[in-house]
Parts: structure tokens; C-alpha cells; sequence
């Protein structure tokens, strides 16, 4: 056909075939809609279950043809107006669930929510179905606290859905002790439903005296020691438990004791008062000599009556002199004035007084009660002792205080000695008390029995000058004169005996030829050749060498001194010599004048003194710590420190000579400008640094998601700084996200930048990765031409292209289809010279697509 205009929707297509249903044309231009050959749609598919139908008819619910494409997809088509079957008006399955009450349904909300008032079953809510409602308030009509969906009364949940509390009358099981339902805590439960108990504090009133359980109080402790006991019973005398809680003793209820019985002979009356000596009661609990014990008790304080005051019968040692007692001191001692058998203490009574000091009328310094008066103790009481005149007999000879003798004095130079032994010659004590010629006298007393040395076993002395060439002599001319060839020690005279004679400068009497005094007795003195070791360093005479001249320059000089560096003498090449060891003076241990560079720190000098230094490095680099006026490097010395990198204590990225903030050099020698590590005037932020992909980027602004800088110095992506990408712009749908995310297929925005086939191509995204929703788990759109067969077509190249084995529709391929394939060559199955879009002979295009 031919109609001669572009209308392509009439009788006669625009590639002049007739228009027909199925050749994927909608005829609807030339024909009214009730015109049996008039098109609502044509898909060219025989696909009955898509949006056209193989009649050329829109697909609609209710026309009994269930659609399977696209968002109007239906469960179900019945094809009538029923909504109550099982199929629903909107071509959706009845169910529990969609809104609509179906039979066997008590209610349907059309939602998913268990705790309405209707269940997820369609069942109405009620208590005891196990499913608490939690859309109902407190105190509204339905509202459950609880809902455990049992008859179980005794629970944590009541059978009329109201949580289990104390007071509700319901013992709780596990829980609670008690629950009376009531607000009484005086009775068997308390509030808190704990079993009522003695010693909880509160006091039973529900009960009678002797009722098993009565309290007549209960103070909540376990003090048994205040005023309610802890079987809450009131505390009373005589329960036999001491109250403490009084502390006042005039008090009517204070107790000093409470031994539980009415006794008022123990310790404790029965008043609780405690028995005293006076009160007039005679103690029965107690045997002679336990403390407290009681022989009387008059009840009195007359303490010269039948009963002391110390409630004792009187008696000797009372303290009270009776009758026939000398004295009575109360006590049992026998060594003060008064024995214990109340007589006067006397010397002699065997008795040693110790009540008094040595001089006091009355002292003993013994006692020994007998009239024996050569024992250990006199008869007047004293220690005997030697030298006391009187000789002890009551010693053996090996006691160490026996004695031979007493003669009443201390001498030991006299016949009987101070050790009171009897004198005798070798006994090493010389006597003075006899002449020459009387028995017993003696010349001297060595204390020996050797008859070879000065004094012999005669006690007659061996001395230098009696003639006798004696041991320990070198001679013994009879005289004691010196100078005529014995001196007057019995010693030869000669050079070496210690003593300057004729002749000698000197004799030291030793044989050390390095001292003051050579061996041939004539004085040490500097060039003898001699080093002389007896002296120390400035010593008058100390000598460092001794080369047996007085001449300067051979190494030793005239004064016998070592020409060296510290000998205190500047010999040649020194420009200094201070004989000291100490390298930081004005002298060097080198023997040079110090100055500044010597790399020697002078510390003899104090600030502000000429020469003195702070530092010294040996250097003349004026850019290090030490500058070359030896002064420590500072900021605003006006010289920059090299020597350090930034970062290190004392780096100076500049110095002017000041420090002054805001001429462009800090006080702290740091450039005043982005990137000096302070945060100056129109900075967020310096780090210092030139990393621009941390916190501070190095425009010294803080860096945010968006500056177009991706941060590094974040590793969690939990972190909420952390940055995955920044591209710097707010185009939400290219590679990075504005939330500084890489975008990823599933995300919900779908990538505008890249186009397909390339990586990261997005057809769509829907926020998932679920496939059949039309949008599949790779972004991919789920319809004709994803490159993904889906249900309803035939096959899907995934292209747009019409030549080829797959069309557009995502149908084969098929001679008469109208599209000539182009993708083939001749010979190949299916290819094609010409297609028509039918299937007839005669028309220039045969049934097999080949040119007539």
C-alpha cells in the first residue's frame, strides 16, 4: 500500500505495509476506538501476559489475563468485580495482611505490627494471647503491661496483663517472700514483701505479748548492747547482756554490769551497779587471793575498826601499826625500814635495805645477818673490798677477790700491793718503800723470770755503763759520756747512728740515700744528682728531677724542676704556664692563652667578665648553636641557626635580630606566614608541614569533605573525618560521592559520568542489590536491552541496535520481521538481501528474505 502521507498509525504504514495487530504499529489515527481493527497498543509480541495483549488491547486488571511485567505486575486476574474471593479487585491475592477482612479473619490492618490491636494472624488483641500491645498508653482502654499468655497468676506477668508488683496480692514466685496486698508494714509482710523478721527494723504490731513472733521493738541492727535486744525483746537489768548505748552513769537505765541473776554477793548487784569494797555486802564469788576477794565488808570508811577500808581483817602489812608492830608499811618487802614482820629494819637483820642511795642514814650496801667481819659483807653493813684493812678468809686462793694481804691503803709500791697480794721481786710492781740493803729492796721489776735482760731475776738492773757488754749493746766503756767512742746508749759512734757529730751535717740514723740526709751524713741539695722522694709537690726542697747539675735548658732546670708544660715556669713554645691540671682557666693544659674558638668552655670567669664563655665549640661557624663570639645561639640574635632542621628544639626558620611578633620573623624565629607551624591571623589551622592530604591542608585551611583534596592520614572508615575521595565539586553522581564515598552500585544514586560499556556504568540504582525489582544487583536495568534475559523475552543482546540476531523488542531475529539483519554475510544462516516485513513471494522480496 501506499497512502502517500507519515501518519503511521492508519490503514497503511510508513513503510507502505498494511497496518495489521502484531506489527508492532498502534493503529488508533485513522479508526474510532469501538472499531473492531482499532489498536490501544501494539507490542508485536504473542505475549499475552505483558501490557498489550495479542489482540492489540491494553492489559487491565480485571480483563482475566494475569500481567507478569513491568510495575503493574498482578498476582492475580479473575476477571470479575468480586473482592472478597481470592482474588482481589486490584489483582492482588487476599490474604491476612492486605487490609481487606476475608472470611476466617477477625480484623486485617493491612500491616505487619504484632503489638496493635490486631496480630499479624488477623486475630483481634486480647489479653492472654502472649503478644503485649504497646499501642495503647497507660490508662487507656487496652493498654497490657504485660502479656505472657498463661493463667499463671504467681509470674511476672498477672492474668489481667498488668506487670507483677508488690502489693498486688500475688505471691510472685522466686521474688517476693510475701504479698498480703496490702500497704501495713507492721504485720507478718512487709511493704517490700520480705517475710516480717526480728531485726529488719520494723516493729510487728499484729501480734500479743507471748505470741509467737512478738516484738516489743525492733531497731533494725544487730547491737545486742542497746536498748532493744536482738530477739526484740526490750533490754532490761538483769537479761544478762550490758547495755552501751548510755554513756551517761547517772542515766536510770546505764548498767556497769548485768550478769542475769539477782545475786547481790558476785561481782554484779542485782541493780546492775558493780560490788565494791564499802558497799556493804560481803563478795561470796571469789576465793582468798583473787583479786576483789573480800574477808569483810563493814560498809564503812573507818579503817582502824575490825575491818580495813580495803575490806581485808586487820593484820601486819595492812599498813596500820597495831599493838605489838614496831611499824607497818602496808607492804611485803623486807629490804625498806620496815620487815615484813612489822619490826624496825636494823644492820645485821639479813636483810640488805635497797629504799635508800649510798650516803643516806641507813644504808646497806649489804647485809648478811652475822657478826663475821672477814666474809664478803662487815659488820657495818659494807661491801668488804681490798685495801679496807681487813683480809678476807672466806676466799680460796683462785677467787679472784682473795686475799694475801691488807694493809688499809691503795699504794701498790709497798709490801702489800693494791691487788692486796703480798709484794715479791718479778711480780713487775718495783717497791718503793725500802732502802738499799733492807730485805726485799729492788733495784728495778721487769715482771719476768728472764735474767738476760736490763733488770735480772734479783730484780738488780742491767744497764748501759756498768762494763758488762750486755745483749742490745754495741759496747759499754763503764761510763754514760758521749765522744770518746761509746756514747752514753752503749752504741758505737760513727755516721748512721742518729746523731750529728764532728764532722756530719747530717745523720738521720737510716740507710735512704733520696732523703734530707744522704748515707754519708752530708744534706741533700738540688744538682747533687740525687731525687730526693721524701717531699711532696711544694714542699720547700721537692725536687721533679735531679740531673746532677744546676744548668737551665737540658729538661731538668736549676731549681730541680722538670721543664715541662705545668711546671708553673713558661719555657720556650708556651705561651703561658699556670702548673695546674685544669683545661677551663686562662691557661690551657697545652701551655696556651685560652681564647674563644680554642673549643675549650672557660668557666673561671663570670658573666660579664673579659674572656668569659658560654659556649665553645672550636668552630668559626657563626649559623650552629655556639656563635663565634662563644655566646649561645638565640632567637633574635639576628643570626639564623643551620645547623637544625624544623621540628628540632631551637630551629629558626628565620631571625631578625628581635622578637618582635607580626614584621614577618616570630618571637619564636618561626616565618610568620601559611605553613610555619602557628596559627596566625587568617589561618584555620598550621601544621607546619607540606602534607596537603592531613587535617590542615597547605592553605593552612582546615580540610573538609569537598576542598578537592582526598585526606591519608586516616585508616577507619568509621571515622567520621575519613575521606575515601574528594573531587571537590557537589555533583553527586560521578565517582565520588558528596560525602566523600566512592560510589558503588547499590547506593541509591546512579553515576552520570560514565557511559556504557566503560567500568562503573550505572543504567540504575535503587539502593539494593536485589535483582527483579527492576533495577538488578549491578545496576543494570531489568527490562529489554540490559543484556540480561529476562522473563517474557526471547533474547536480549543489550543493545539498541535493530540489524542484528536480537531486535530491540528482544525477539529473535526472523525473516518478515521488517528489519534487515546486517550483521551476517551472504552464505552465513540467516542472512538476509532484503526484508519486507512479510512473509509473501511476488512482491520483490521473497518468503526467504532474498531479492525477486
Amino acid at each position: 500500500c501506499d497512502d502517500g502521507n507519515e501518519v503511521d498509525g492508519d490503514a497503511c504504514t510508513n513503510e507502505c505495509r498494511i497496518a495489521r495487530c502484531g506489527d508492532t504499529v498502534t493503529r488508533n489515527q485513522d479508526l474510532p476506538p469501538e472499531d473492531e481493527n482499532y489498536e490501544e497498543c501494539d507490542d508485536g509480541n504473542q505475549n499475552e501476559q505483558d501490557a498489550c495483549l495479542t489482540n492489540c488491547v491494553d492489559a487491565v486488571c480485571g480483563d482475566g489475563v494475569i500481567r507478569l511485567d513491568g510495575d503493574n505486575r498482578e498476582e492475580c486476574d479473575d476477571g470479575n468485580i468480586n473482592n472478597d474471593d481470592t482474588c482481589a479487585n486490584d489483582c492482588q491475592l487476599n490474604g491476612c495482611g492486605d487490609g481487606v477482612i476475608n472470611n476466617g479473619e477477625e480484623c486485617d490492618d493491612g500491616n505487619e505490627v504484632q503489638t496493635d490491636s490486631c496480630t499479624n494472624s488477623c486475630e483481634t488483641a486480647h489479653c492472654g494471647d502472649g503478644i503485649a500491645r504497646l499501642d495503647r498508653l497507660e490508662g487507656q482502654v487496652g493498654y497490657e503491661a504485660c502479656d505472657d499468655g498463661n493463667l499463671v497468676q504467681t509470674d511476672a506477668c498477672l492474668n489481667n496483663c498488668t506487670a507483677a508488683s508488690c502489693g498486688d496480692a500475688f505471691l510472685q514466685e522466686g521474688v517476693e517472700d510475701c504479698d498480703d496486698g496490702n500497704q501495713t508494714n507492721t504485720d507478718a509482710c512487709l511493704n517490700t514483701c520480705d517475710d516480717a523478721s526480728c531485726g529488719d527494723g520494723v516493729r510487728r504490731l499484729d501480734l500479743q505479748v507471748f505470741d509467737v513472733g512478738y516484738e516489743a521493738c525492733d531497731d533494725g541492727n544487730q547491737d545486742d548492747t542497746d536498748a532493744c535486744l536482738n530477739n526484740c525483746a526490750e533490754a532490761r537489768c538483769g537479761d544478762n547482756v550490758i547495755r552501751e548505748d548510755i554513756a551517761d552513769e547517772n542515766h536510770a537505765d546505764y548498767e556497769h554490769c548485768d550478769d542475769g541473776n539477782n545475786d547481790d554477793l558476785d561481782s554484779c548487784l542485782a541493780d546492775c551497779t558493780e560490788a565494791t569494797c564499802g558497799d556493804g555486802l560481803l563478795r561470796q564469788d571469789l576465793l582468798e587471793g583473787d583479786p576483789g576477794y573480800e574477808a569483810c565488808d563493814d560498809g564503812n570508811d573507818n579503817n582502824v575498826d575490825g575491818c580495813r577500808n580495803t575490806c581485808q581483817l586487820p593484820g601486819c602489812g595492812d599498813g596500820i601499826v597495831d599493838g605489838d608492830e614496831a611499824c607497818d608499811d602496808g607492804n611485803d618487802s623486807n629490804l625498806d625500814a620496815c620487815v615484813d614482820a612489822c619490826e624496825a629494819a636494823i644492820c645485821g637483820d639479813g636483810y640488805a635495805r635497797t629504799d635508800l642511795a649510798a650516803g643516806e642514814e641507813g644504808y646497806e650496801a649489804c647485809d648478811d645477818g652475822d657478826d663475821d667481819q672477814q666474809n664478803a659483807c662487815l659488820n657495818d653493813c659494807t661491801v668488804a673490798s681490798c685495801g679496807d684493812g681487813i683480809i678476807r678468809v672466806d676466799l680460796a686462793e683462785e677467787d679472784p677477790a682473795y686475799e694475801e694481804c691488807d694493809d688499809n691503803n691503795d699504794t701498790a709500791t709497798d709490801e702489800c700491793t693494791d691487788t692486796c697480794k703480798t709484794a715479791t721481786c718479778g711480780d713487775g710492781i718495783l717497791r718503793e718503800d725500802l732502802q738499799v740493803g733492807e730485805p726485799g729492796f729492788e733495784e728495778c721489776d721487769d715482771g719476768n723470770q728472764n735474767d738476760e735482760d736490763d733488770c735480772d731475776n734479783q730484780c738488780v738492773s742491767q744497764l748501759c755503763g756498768n762494763g758488762v757488754l750486755d745483749d742490745g749493746e754495741q759496747c759499754d766503756d763503764g761510763n754514760l759520756e758521749n765522744e770518746d767512742g761509746c756514747d752514753q746508749n752503749c752504741e758505737e759512734e760513727g755516721c748512721g747512728n742518729g746523731r750529728v757529730e764532728e764532722g756530719e751535717a747530717c745523720d738521720d740514723g737510716n740507710d735512704s740515700e733520696t732523703d734530707a740526709c744522704h748515707n754519708d751524713c752530708t744534706r741533700a741539695s738540688c744538682g747533687d744528682g740525687t731525687l730526693r722522694d721524701d717531699l711532696e709537690a711544694g714542699e720547700a726542697g721537692y725536687e721533679q728531677c735531679d740531673d746532677g747539675n744546676q744548668v737551665d735548658g737540658d729538661g731538668c732546670d736549676a731549681e730541680c724542676r722538670t721543664e715541662t708544660c705545668g711546671n708553673f715556669i713558661i719555657d720556650d713554645g708556651e705561651q703561658c704556664d699556670d702548673g695546674d691540671v685544669d683545661d677551663q682557666d686562662a691557661c690551657t693544659n697545652e701551655c696556651n692563652l685560652a681564647r674563644c674558638g680554642d673549643d675549650i668552655v672557660r668557666i673561671d670567669l663570670a658573666a660579664g667578665q673579659e674572656g668569659y664563655e658560654e659556649c665553645d665549640d672550636g668552630n668559626d661557624t657563626d649559623t650552629d648553636a655556639c656563635r663565634n663570639t662563644c655566646v649561645n645561639a638565640a632567637c633574635g640574635d639576628n643570626v639564623r641557626r643551620l645547623d637544625l632542621i624544623a621540628g628540632q628544639a631551637g630551629y629558626e626558620a628565620c631571625d631578625d635580630g628581635n622578637v618582635i611578633n607580626g614584621d614577618g620573623c616570630s618571637a619564636t624565629c618561626a616565618n610568620e606566614g601559611c605553613g610555619n607551624g602557628e596559627v596566625n591571623e587568617g589561618e584555620q589551622c598550621d601544621d607546619g608541614n607540606a602534607v596537603n592530604t592531613d587535617a590542615c591542608l597547605n592553605s593552612c585551611e582546615v580540610a573538609r569533605c569537598g576542598d578537592g583534596v582526598a585526606r591519608n592520614d586516616i585508616d577507619d572508615p568509621l571515622n567520621a573525618d575519613y575521606e575515601a575521595c574528594d573531587d571537590g565539586n557537589q555533583e553527586d553522581t560521578d565517582g565520588c560521592r558528596n560525602s566523600c564515598t566512592v560510589a558503588v552500585c547499590g547506593d541509591g544514586i546512579q553515576r552520570a559520568d560514565v557511559q556504557y560499556p566503560n567500568a562503573g556504568f550505572e543504567a540504575c540504582d535503587d539502593g539494593n542489590d536485589i535483582n527483579d525489582d527492576g533495577c538488578s544487583d549491578t545496576c543494570r536495568s531489568e527490562n529489554c536491552g540490559n543484556g540480561q534475559q529476562q522473563q517474557g523475552e526471547q533474547c536480549d543482546d543489550g543493545n539498541q541496535v535493530d540489524t542484528d540476531a536480537c531486535t530491540n523488542v528482544c525477539n529473535p531475529a526472523v525473516c518478515g520481521d521488517g528489519f534487515l539483519r546486517q550483521d551476517l554475510n551472504p552464505g552465513q544462516p540467516g542472512y538476509e538481501a532484503c526484508d519486507d516485513g512479510n512473509r509473501a513471494n511476488g512482491d520483490g522480496c521473497s518468503d526467504s528474505c532474498q531479492n525477486e
